[in-house]
């Protein structure tokens, strides 16, 4: 008796699709970490910082060893040896999303934010620090801003930002983030317009320079993957990515003053961890932990000085290394 064909055809696209579903799953969940045991680990020395919570980003200054929070209720600050310093001059309508520092020619240091405004779109503004008071200087509003994460300024004018998501619909973003689909992507500002430089990036969602402007690393969050990119000092374009996994999903990166990068992450839903990495030639090497907790995500993480600071909705930590 012949075999039915179609039936044999049936049966090998069912068991593809099977075998599929299960590689899609595994990745899903290897993603998210979902068994993931986390512990809490504290510096010896952490204390909170009074009046700051809902921290939403953390840029130090390290030429001045100040550190500039932005909190998402749209407040800005100042934080030197304990002291906190609130801005004014701050932007009407201003959600900020993450903040960069750097200094052009003459003294005063200039302060890089991108922030979403309450109708869902995004902007770009740039001020000048003053005595207790933000001057902005200037404004970018462009549709390429699709779901901006952070931003690193690379010199007075220019500076790489990450979309973490390619669609603006809350429906295509669900869509990246559970099929982990690729569309990321790292876009450089020259001075006149912005220009993708590094696109198929999974949920990307913390970016920085390193010491020697040499590269760019970025945090692809549910990859759990910091990727370093070499980088055109001249064009800004990147090239070259090296990968390493990380233990837990990387979100925002900072710099620390002996150039290793201090990077936030999520281990599982719910609890937070900051991690240092130091860079070899530009590549990241394997990361050290340096504190975790079970109680809460970490929204931003910088070192100056001496002390850790770890921002999360809840507060504000200052932690003696």
């Amino acid at each position: 008796m012949r075999k039915n064909p179609w039936r044999r055809i049936a049966v090998t696209v069912s068991a593809m699709l099977v075998v599929l579903l299960l590689a899609a799953s595994f990745r899903y969940v290897q993603s998210r970490g979902f068994f993931a045991s986390v512990e809490d680990k504290t510096p010896a020395a952490c204390h909170a910082v009074a009046k700051i919570a809902g921290v939403s980003a953390i840029a130090p200054d390290l030429r001045d060893d100040v550190v500039y929070i932005a909190t998402r209720q749209g407040e800005v600050y100042a934080y030197l040896n304990g002291v906190v310093v609130k801005f004014s001059g701050v932007p009407k309508d201003f959600h900020p999303l993450a903040l960069s520092v750097n200094h052009p020619a003459h003294d005063t240091s200039r302060l890089f934010a991108v922030f979403a405004h309450g109708d869902g779109t995004y902007a770009m503004a740039t001020f000048e620090v003053g005595a207790g008071k933000l001057i902005e200087t200037g404004r970018l509003t462009t549709d390429q801003l699709t779901d901006p994460a952070d931003l690193v300024a690379s010199d007075p004018l220019r500076f790489y930002l990450v979309n973490r998501h390619g669609s603006r619909s809350g429906f295509g973003r669900w869509l990246d983030d559970a099929f982990l689909i690729p569309r990321g992507e790292v876009l450089f500002f020259d001075g006149m317009k912005f220009i993708p430089v590094a696109n198929r990036l999974n949920s990307p969602s913390g970016v920085a320079a390193s010491p020697d402007g040499g590269h760019l690393v970025v945090a692809e969050e549910l990859p759990r993957t910091l990727a370093s990119f070499s980088r055109n000092v001249f064009s800004g374009a990147l090239d070259n990515a090296e990968l390493i996994r990380l233990p837990a999903a990387p979100t925002k990166i900072s710099v620390a003053g002996d150039g290793s990068l201090i990077v936030t992450a999520w281990p599982k839903r719910g609890t937070g961890a900051v991690y240092r990495v130091r860079l070899a030639d530009g590549v990241p090497q394997p990361a050290e932990l340096l504190y975790s907790t079970k109680s809460e995500e970490i929204t931003a993480a910088a070192e100056s000085n001496g002390h850790l600071l770890i921002g999360s909705e809840k507060q504000l930590l200052d932690c003696k290394e």
